[in-house]
């Protein structure tokens, strides 16, 4: 009876607390540094991809406005990298009298007069922080040829769009 008391004794639960603490607590470390990891890492992978989507969202937006006005112009003019695209308006009620001004100030493009009195078309999102590095329309004859280069300053990546219009209206 004896020996059976000094075996119970053994397989006492004293001391058992502390085995799984010493068992679970590096799991349970490692565990949370994973899930830290991951969360971090999916973040960062996130927050790049919205802002190279926002850099090309931003640059094919402009040229799609650009080219719109190029196709019905009857006029061009290029002044100091300032373009102007003249066009026949109905009854004259366009604010710009039948014009649109396209250029680029401070890594952005606007549209009208000048950059105090004009919205930018590119560069207003915080979360891409886009920067116009080009923006450059040669005429050759009838054809207007576009050529935009932009860059996020988050993810450093760069976007190059150019295209060439036809621009029908011109005389």
């Amino acid at each position: 009876m004896k020996k059976l008391q000094k075996i119970f004794i053994l397989l006492n639960e004293r001391g058992f607390l502390l085995l799984e603490w010493i068992i679970a607590l590096p799991l349970i470390v490692m565990l949370l540094w994973s899930f830290n990891n991951l969360f971090i890492n999916s973040y960062d992978k996130c927050k790049f991809l919205i802002a190279d989507f926002i850099l090309q969202q931003e640059m094919e937006s402009a040229l799609s406005r650009i080219v719109e006005i190029a196709r019905i112009s009857y006029e061009f003019e290029d002044k100091n990298d300032v373009y102007t695209f003249k066009y026949k308006s109905m009854k004259n009620i366009s604010p710009e009298n039948g014009q649109y001004k396209y250029f680029k100030d401070e890594g952005k493009i606007y549209r009208g007069v000048s950059s105090g009195n004009s919205n930018p078309i590119t560069g207003d999102s915080w979360q891409s922080n886009t920067i116009v590095t080009k923006f450059k329309c040669q005429q050759n004859g009838k054809l207007l040829h576009i050529r935009l280069e932009a860059k996020s300053t988050l993810s450093n990546h760069e976007i190059f769009l150019t295209t060439e219009v036809y621009m029908r209206g011109l005389q």
